[in-house]
């Protein structure tokens, strides 16, 4: 055991699987629009070169909840993001805080999950 009786699991993972499968693919065409397409290539691992190595299991808010309970989990799972630090117009601002913070979605566009789960 790793894990104390009483302890807690703190999990941080990103991508989102569902940013990358679902959001990506709107970012991206989006962002070119906007000339700003040199920063998304068209596999957003390539953003960060080494990320095109180590991503294995890619969870989503849905699959972490699920690996929990089957692993005999209860806890906490949400989503986030962080901080853009942009300055952006008004049209855009907007469209960023639908994006980020309105169900269902920041479940695609937030890009890390997070849990803290306890042994039921």
């Amino acid at each position: 055991r790793v894990l104390r009786e009483d302890g807690s699991l703190i999990i941080h993972t990103a991508p989102n699987r569902w940013y990358d499968k679902y959001a990506y693919p709107v970012v991206r065409p989006f962002r070119r629009m906007l000339g700003q397409g040199q920063n998304y290539p068209r596999d957003p691992r390539a953003i960060i070169p080494v990320n095109q190595d180590v991503h294995v299991n890619e969870q989503d808010i849905l699959s972490m909840n699920q690996n929990l309970k089957a692993a005999n989990f209860r806890g906490k799972v949400w989503l986030d993001s962080p901080p853009k630090n942009r300055s952006e117009g008004a049209i855009m601002s907007s469209l960023h805080w639908i994006a980020f913070n309105l169900p269902p979605f920041r479940w695609f566009f937030e890009r890390e999950v997070f849990a803290v789960a306890q042994k039921r």
